[in-house]
């Protein structure tokens, strides 16, 4: 699950570091990425920040909703 949480990701972040996406990107991913698991495996959701509301974007994910792999 949470290699599949890593490559939903496309950043880099603290431990976290992918070649092809080499920098942070606060603007789509400053976001809790977490996994849903149902019968075909996990799933990556975005949830919302406790401590920053948020604001979505044309170019982000919608909070709740699976990522595009």
């Amino acid at each position: 699950m949470m290699t599949r949480a890593a490559q939903a990701r496309k950043e880099s972040r603290g431990v976290h570091f992918r070649l092809d996406y080499p920098t942070v990107d606060d603007t789509h991913w400053r976001r809790h990425l977490t996994i849903r698991v149902d019968r075909n495996g996990g799933q990556p959701v975005l949830q919302p920040l406790l401590d920053q509301p948020h604001v979505a974007t044309a170019q982000s994910p919608a909070v709740g909703q699976p990522v595009p792999t």
